[in-house]
């Protein structure tokens, strides 16, 4: 059941270009990735199943479940529908331990692959991070958003569960920076590398400028 909603999320994605400001729209762009993963064929050797395993890891786990977590965080704080509220929060129950699941099963898997199979896990970080970026950040740049800071916090307006464009690409950059990326380079990737050559960029300035200068406010504390 979880396997046909990953494709049929991705399916969408690809035809109908889901809004770049709901969750739906970075969940499914996640499930593209992993649709389009090369997949081991049935009689493929324990080398290839292992590094399909770390491709599609790298793309659910370590990127897609560490940038929902914060996103759920934030989420909870403009949802104005009990409802709604729930399921955010049954949901936000355990992303972080898919999260930790997914960097430690990389750090088993890496070492395990031929230098030409972490060379494929390197590239297929450099793909994911361009489709993350085109479904999650809203087209905002790092240039964008440097020096300045955002809050958080509920409106008098009825709030499904949807953050604004400024505070999605707040949050996607801020957790690259500050979650992901060291945690990827533990393991031996190369992910400022994989970021500078994620494809055709619209992205200017560097993480750099976004650590220094902004600001997320949660204004539940």
């Amino acid at each position: 059941m979880k396997s046909s909603h990953c494709e049929l999320g991705a399916r969408i994605f690809k035809t109908s270009c889901l809004p770049h400001t709901t969750h739906e729209a970075f969940n499914a762009g996640f499930c593209v990735l992993c649709l389009d993963a090369p997949r081991p064929s049935p009689s493929g050797d324990v080398g290839e199943i292992e590094l399909w395993a770390a491709t599609v890891t790298l793309s659910a786990c370590c990127l897609g479940e560490a940038l929902s977590k914060p996103m759920l965080d934030a989420i909870g704080l403009v949802i104005t529908d009990s409802v709604c509220q729930s399921v955010a929060q049954q949901i936000l129950k355990d992303e972080h331990l898919h999260a930790a699941f997914g960097f430690e099963l990389l750090g088993w898997l890496l070492p395990r692959l031929t230098d030409a199979g972490r060379a494929e896990v390197q590239e297929r970080l450099r793909l994911a991070l361009g489709s993350f970026e085109s479904s999650t950040a809203c087209g905002i740049t790092v240039a964008d958003i440097a020096n300045s800071g955002i809050t958080i916090e509920a409106s008098e307006e009825p709030n499904l569960g949807t953050l604004t464009e400024e505070q999605y690409a707040m949050i996607f950059f801020a957790t690259l920076e500050g979650v992901i990326f060291p945690q990827l380079a533990a393991l031996g990737l190369d992910p400022m590398k994989a970021w500078a050559a994620r494809g055709e960029s619209r992205v200017s300035g560097t993480f750099g400028d976004v650590a220094a200068g902004n600001d997320i406010v949660d204004s539940s504390h």
